[in-house]
């Protein structure tokens, strides 16, 4: 993707979190791998990226997102900006809860088995985190071809936000029931406002 000139968002995915507990809205820390391949990430990000071009930061305010920004930011001396909306979908009850535990209480419920409209207990349905994802979207292209947000922009997120925006931008059907893009652990995806296109990075 030929990024000069044009207005570029990254979309980062958090560094490793504890896989014994559910995610979501979980407000679980990084492991230790996870502050590890953050800091790399943010060796690997400036290797080909210049930190001039970059103007506001983002992340979703739940840690392991914040952690994984702590060394760009630092790198770029700038405070993220903490969003609500990028969180991964709200799994109410579940939210940090050891899967043994999860098992046991809810057997069977997983993102992948809700129906659109079927929430998580006390959480969201994939229909409602679709939709909170699309506003988002919506918003921050049209505050960055306003000028409103100075780009470009990172934006420190989720697996399950990511996979939303590559259906948005792409124009394909998206589904719970099926993760369509690869979205490994800090992996970084370019989404290009001005073009709007989306692609793998990093």
């Amino acid at each position: 993707m030929d990024l000069s000139s044009d207005k570029i968002v990254y979309f980062i995915r958090h560094g490793k979190d504890d896989s014994r507990f559910r995610g979501g809205w979980s407000r679980k820390p990084l492991v230790r791998d996870g502050h590890f391949q953050a800091q790399k990430l943010a060796e690997k990000f400036f290797e080909v990226t210049d930190p001039a071009t970059i103007g506001t930061v983002f992340t979703s305010d739940l840690p392991r997102a914040v952690q994984t920004s702590k060394p760009i930011c630092t790198e770029l001396g700038i405070d993220p900006i903490h969003k609500f909306c990028w969180r991964e979908a709200n799994n109410g009850k579940l939210a940090g809860m050891p899967n043994v535990e999860a098992e046991k209480l809810y057997p069977g419920l997983y993102w992948s088995s809700l129906e659109p409209n079927e929430h998580y207990p006390d959480g969201e349905s994939p229909m409602e985190f679709f939709h909170r994802i699309r506003r988002a979207h919506i918003q921050l292209r049209e505050d960055i071809l306003s000028g409103t947000i100075k780009s470009d922009v990172i934006v420190f997120t989720h697996s399950g936000v990511i996979n939303v925006l590559y259906s948005l931008v792409n124009r394909t059907k998206w589904s719970n029931k099926d993760r369509s893009f690869n979205i490994p652990y800090t992996s970084v995806h370019a989404y290009n406002v001005t073009q709007n296109k989306i692609g793998r990075y990093l």
